[in-house]
């Protein structure tokens, strides 16, 4: 079974200058041209954003990430989720797509800005979407599933984006709704099933790829392993029983396209990659 816990660290930019430092060094004023609904117009906006790639280059390398990684345990998921919470009349997001989260490899940026109600380049009927700056919960939700769920999410890519792909991610009372107001945090069925999808095939792939490093490993060290070679090929031969085993498990639910019961029993096959010595 999967537990949670969360680890929350509030600091002002001047008591922390190495944050302070990245984030001032990554922050960009721009003006995007966009037409009022209402009087066809042309208007120019001028908005901030912070530039992912810089700050990220930054932050990866934050000494208390680093730590907490370090002493957590080896079963465990850390992922760093980092708010910058801006007190200004011109809202910040990130990059020029307008996001107010996004995901980076090993980490979330999610920005927080003062306007309740944001008006963005959606609309529906005619109508602009209000986006709340002040809440970017389900922006940091979306951003975080998306780096742990390894899923691409193909809608909701900010306020300049534009709406393509598959409109089904896109509707509904779920997070994922540009046209939904509600504050509520809802996944559909179909959110979940592609989420396990994609987190069942990218386990399959890892145990796969450790299966064959384990074998490259003793063909290239065969002469040296002497008397310990069949101990080494006896513990590899008992751990690819272990991932057959689990493999035909989850095969076996995927057959009959019942993505939850195939989920759950990944849990046996993430124990056996994490407390592999391969």
């Amino acid at each position: 079974d999967q537990t949670f816990s969360f680890v929350v660290r509030h600091l002002d930019m001047d008591e922390d200058p190495d944050i302070g430092v990245a984030f001032v060094k990554s922050l960009r004023t721009a003006v995007a041209p966009t037409v009022n609904l209402y009087t066809g117009k042309l208007e120019s906006r001028s908005f901030r954003y912070v530039d992912s790639k810089v700050i990220h280059a930054s932050l990866k390398n934050d000494k208390r990430r680093l730590e907490y990684r370090n002493t957590a345990q080896k079963k465990s998921i850390v992922l760093p989720v980092f708010l910058f919470s801006v007190d200004g009349e011109i809202p910040t997001f990130i990059d020029t797509e307008g996001l107010q989260a996004k995901a980076m490899n090993g980490m979330v940026l999610v920005v927080q800005s003062k306007s309740e109600a944001w008006r963005s380049t959606v609309s529906c009927n005619g109508e602009s979407i209000s986006q709340s700056l002040r809440n970017p919960a389900k922006a940091a939700l979306l951003a975080t599933l998306e780096l742990w769920g390894k899923v691409d999410l193909i809608s909701n890519k900010g306020s300049s984006a534009l709406s393509k792909d598959d409109w089904s991610w896109s509707v509904g009372n779920t997070i994922f709704s540009r046209i939904n107001p509600s504050p509520g945090l809802l996944l559909s069925q179909l959110h979940i099933d592609s989420f396990h999808r994609a987190t069942i095939s990218h386990v399959l792939a890892a145990s796969h790829v450790m299966q064959r490093k384990a074998y490259k490993t003793i063909r290239a060290a065969r002469s040296l392993l002497g008397e310990n070679q069949q101990a080494v090929i006896n513990d590899l031969h008992g751990v690819e029983i272990q991932l057959f085993s689990c493999w035909n498990t989850v095969i076996s639910n995927v057959r009959f396209l019942d993505w939850s019961a195939a989920f759950k029993q990944l849990n046996p096959l993430l124990l056996t990659l994490l407390t592999s010595r391969w």
